[in-house]
């Protein structure tokens, strides 16, 4: 990977962080209607 998108990434997940995990329960939601969609 590209230290670019790394970095990118550190900062999403810690903006998920301040935002109390919100983001981060989102995101696992819809990665299980993926799976189960899949």
């Amino acid at each position: 990977m590209e230290p670019r998108v790394s970095v990118l990434m550190s900062i999403i997940l810690t903006l998920e962080r301040i935002m109390g995990g919100f983001l981060v329960s989102e995101r696992e939601n819809n990665t299980q209607y993926f799976l189960k969609g899949m």
